[in-house]
């Protein structure tokens, strides 16, 4: 099948000069922390330079084989910007918000794994610091750059305005909490800490959400486990997010334009397809960037870190700044109040 070119650039591999490469600070040592470093080994000019982990050992095993990695305990010691160009923060979910806050206090550059705060209200105060410190704060939302998703939104755009979007967000929540890897108290928040991927998906191909109406449906997790909701976006596209968490079907993101329509399957191993009048079907292919680390995140790092050289305090579409991370926390939430 033919492939689909798309029409942006892609990223420069290299983000700073060699002879003053940026100086990267990791809070945390997870395996979020690591998928950002096997991106980092595919770009020049910058250098891991710090990891800050609860236990130390963590962040010792994430800093071996790594000379010049200064590890450490304690938060304040990787807080300082003579030392550190840039920060990201991929730690627990009820610490990220207040580590975000003390490196924008600080005026250091900052990437932060979502949800960037437990809520959409506590994330605008984050936006509004971001913004008054004229800090560049970014939020790590990687399906936004899978190559898929950008090529299925440029074909479907090619020949006109997007007219509806859908994204199923089936995540086996059920087999996870089977299998010990889930607690119940964290699947009562899986709407907002990791759905949060899926739903954002929407805001990106739609545009700003007028209205959200539907139902949610409780079989094993109180909080919803079963959701159909409608969105109507201000540009007059029409949405529908759909998840049933005990399904076995993968994720996927349904394009529809003006003669095409385009799908992605959002988890490994990820594909995507253009159909056209005539049932006429393409294939989309994945960029060598996808293949050389997780799905995205190579991207959206390069992006990041592109910026943080430029001194600029946002990045153009499709990062998700706090303010627009802010938008897709109160999507979720409409979602989880149906």
């Amino acid at each position: 099948m033919k492939r689909f070119a798309p029409t942006s650039e892609t990223p420069s591999r290299r983000v700073a000069p060699d002879d003053a490469p940026l100086r990267l600070a990791v809070f945390g040592a997870g395996k979020a922390a690591r998928f950002h470093l096997d991106a980092l080994d595919h770009l020049a000019g910058v250098r891991f330079a710090g990891v800050c982990s609860r236990s130390g050992r963590s962040g010792e095993a994430l800093a071996a084989g790594r000379p010049g990695v200064h590890t450490t305990t304690a938060v304040e010691d990787l807080i300082d910007p003579s030392r550190y160009d840039a920060a990201l923060v991929a730690v627990s979910h009820d610490e990220t918000a207040g580590i975000a806050r003390r490196l924008i206090e600080a005026g250091i550059p900052v990437l932060i794994e979502k949800p960037a705060a437990p809520s959409a209200a506590e994330a605008a105060v984050l936006a509004e610091l971001a913004a008054d410190r004229e800090v560049l704060a970014l939020v790590a939302v990687n399906r936004r750059y899978y190559s898929l998703v950008q090529q299925a939104l440029a074909v479907v755009r090619q020949r006109g305005p997007i007219r509806g979007v859908v994204v199923e967000g089936h995540e086996g929540v059920d087999d996870l909490m089977r299998a010990g890897a889930l607690d119940a108290e964290t699947a009562e928040r899986w709407l907002q800490l990791n759905s949060l991927h899926f739903i954002d998906l929407l805001r990106l191909a739609g545009g700003e959400v007028e209205e959200v109406t539907g139902f949610r449906a409780s079989a094993n997790v109180a909080s919803g486990d079963s959701f159909s909701a409608s969105i109507r976006f201000a540009g007059g596209a029409l949405g529908t997010y759909v998840a049933h968490w005990s399904s076995s079907a993968p994720p996927m993101l349904r394009v529809f334009g003006d003669e095409v329509t385009a799908e992605v399957r959002l988890a490994p191993p990820e594909d995507a397809f253009a159909t056209f009048p005539g049932k006429r079907r393409m294939r989309l292919h994945a960029d060598q960037a996808d293949l050389d680390a997780k799905a995205g995140v190579l991207e959206q790092d390069a992006a990041f870190l592109l910026a943080v050289a430029a001194g600029r305090t946002s990045a153009p579409r499709p990062a998700s700044t706090l303010a627009d991370h802010v938008a897709s926390l109160a999507l979720v939430e409409a979602i989880a109040a149906l």
